[in-house]
């Protein structure tokens, strides 16, 4: 496969201990002082973009998740927990990454320091680059707020990254495969609705992301239970990318945009292995990637307005062999 690879990942902005995991991690980007000042540590960021610079990847850069000091105070969580109690489950790691900022101006303030960060550091290449707000915004599992909340926060992310170079590209919604609804409202908000910053109709979008999966293993994780035979279905990842479609097309005036599918995979939850759902099991089959040729092939029939397809193909340091 000839390069350049697009390389897609996690919580570029989520807070905690800086240590990565199988799609999580960690950098601590943006912190407040006492006064609530905004201070900045690129130490992660700089590690993780110089080493995809330095072997040829081009970075799809999600814009995400809530760091610790721009979450506002939430009432989410269970009754029961206390804080050094349940060991594990911090407030903000159980839900508060999911919420809208406090501020939507700090919010912008950091998404432009960030992205003005990266252009001084990596120089015109980044303008080769993707910015892609938030990731499954249509799942309570990554998003908690509205449409409307997410809209909004794409405005903000949009006025920021275009400030630094009008050149950089950002786009969204990156949906999951049921997501078409929110695909709607959203494609619908920024051609014609109302943008929350400059209160002028219409938001800057350079290409259109939505994800697709091939099955939901049930359970993801058996406990060494017994569990039915599941396979991935490619008709069902088929399906998934013609609906999407079919909303993208209803808005003539963004035919010219490319369309990413940035998650498309023959299942659900690849950090799992054999351990959790024996039925992962065919990832370590010469099967494998004669559905994941198979399905590119049928993918790139569908539309010429699909530029591009990635799929989770990294081996996570710590798990077994042929898990």
């Amino acid at each position: 496969m000839e390069k350049p690879y697009y390389v897609r990942n996690h919580n570029i902005f989520t807070s905690g201990n800086m240590l990565s995991y199988p799609a999580g991690g960690s950098t601590n980007i943006y912190m407040e002082d006492e006064d609530g000042r905004a201070y900045y540590n690129f130490e992660i960021i700089d590690k993780i973009y110089d080493n995809y610079v330095e072997h040829d990847f081009i970075p799809i850069i999600e814009l995400d998740f809530m760091p610790l000091d721009l979450v506002p105070d939430s009432k989410d969580l269970p009754s029961d927990w206390a804080m050094g109690r349940d060991v594990g489950h911090e407030s903000y790691e159980q839900n508060k990454w999911k919420l809208p900022p406090k501020d939507y101006k700090k919010w912008q303030q950091l998404i432009e320091i960030f992205a003005n960060h990266l252009y001084e550091r990596y120089g015109e290449q980044v303008q080769n680059w993707y910015f892609e707000v938030w990731n499954e915004p249509n799942l309570t599992n990554y998003w908690l707020g509205s449409v409307e909340d997410y809209c909004k926060l794409y405005d903000y992310s949009a006025e920021a990254i275009k400030r630094v170079n009008k050149s950089f590209k950002i786009g969204g919604p990156a949906t999951s495969d049921i997501g078409t609804e929110f695909l709607k409202q959203f494609l619908d908000h920024v051609t014609s609705g109302k943008n929350y910053v400059t209160d002028e109709i219409g938001t800057a979008i350079d290409f259109i992301s939505f994800h697709t999966k091939g099955a939901y293993y049930v359970p993801r994780r058996s406990y060494g239970h017994k569990v039915n035979h599941q396979s991935p279905s490619l008709a069902k990842i088929l399906n998934d990318i013609r609906s999407n479609l079919i909303v993208c097309n209803e808005f003539e005036q963004l035919n010219n945009l490319p369309i990413f599918i940035d998650e498309c995979d023959p299942a659900v939850g690849t950090i799992y292995g054999v351990y959790d759902n024996p039925n992962y099991n065919i990832c370590n089959t010469e099967y494998y990637p004669c559905i994941v040729a198979s399905m590119i092939y049928h993918i790139l029939s569908l539309s010429s307005r699909i530029q591009m397809i990635t799929h989770w193909s990294f081996y996570m340091e710590g798990k077994r062999l042929f898990e």
